[in-house]
């Protein structure tokens, strides 16, 4: 993705890296959690393709729900269970203090342990939510440990800090997983009120975010797939 005049893109060699826009100088690299034990591998002699940091990446705008910062947000894709958050605010003075949250299954990072996190492929989404929150919306993606297809709602503070996780969870299982995200702004007022998913088993799932309130978010048609071929 590009934001603040640099690039951002994942790479296999464990990092993500955040290139100068006009120039392609590298402005810094970043290695997840994930990455770290397995880069090792790297340098072995009987080295097999192995996958490190290559899912989506997607940045905010410098609005009023992101406090004004960019916000990254990067899947690992197939090199890894989870996401990660970073200020890019200003990606050529990168540091530690710009590192915001890491959310894994192990509960290793910042959250709880969590089953139903795998290997998040396909596009997340940032959409203002109807709290009147920055909203990042992600499938669980293949893999889980539970093996359910779910949607997740990550609330976003201005600080860039999660406010809540809101997971919801179609109860389909055995090996399912949710990938790529649709919101949708059915009323025209600039928040996303339903969201479209479909998972492994062939089920289209429309999600009803229109409520102010996270806990009132559900599956529509009282819980059924909006299609299933």
């Amino acid at each position: 993705d590009k934001v603040s005049n640099a690039i951002f893109v994942g790479a296999n060699d464990g990092a993500l890296h955040a290139f100068d826009a006009a120039n392609g100088q590298e402005l810094f690299a970043f290695i997840p959690r994930a990455s770290v034990a397995r880069l090792k591998n790297l340098a072995s002699i009987a080295y097999d393709h192995e996958y490190f940091v290559d899912g989506e990446v997607i940045a905010s705008q410098r609005v009023t729900e992101s406090g004004n910062k960019a916000l990254l947000f990067a899947l690992l894709g197939r090199g890894g269970k989870g996401l990660l958050a970073l200020d890019v605010t200003n990606p050529a003075s990168f540091g530690t203090g710009q590192f915001l949250w890491e959310y894994t299954p192990d509960g290793s990072t910042t959250a709880a342990a969590d089953g139903d996190l795998g290997f998040m492929l396909g596009r997340p989404a940032l959409a203002k939510l109807n709290n009147g929150k920055l909203g990042l919306v992600a499938g669980n993606g293949y893999s889980s440990a539970n093996g359910r297809a779910v949607l997740y709602v990550f609330s976003i503070n201005t600080d860039g800090s999660i406010d809540q996780i809101r997971k919801i969870d179609t109860t389909i299982g055995s090996d399912n997983g949710l990938a790529g995200v649709f919101p949708v702004d059915e009323d025209g007022n600039g928040t996303a009120d339903v969201v479209y998913a479909g998972d492994l088993k062939g089920n289209v799932w429309r999600f009803d975010l229109s409520s102010s309130s996270p806990a009132s978010w559900a599956i529509s048609y009282s819980g059924s797939p909006l299609f299933t071929a």
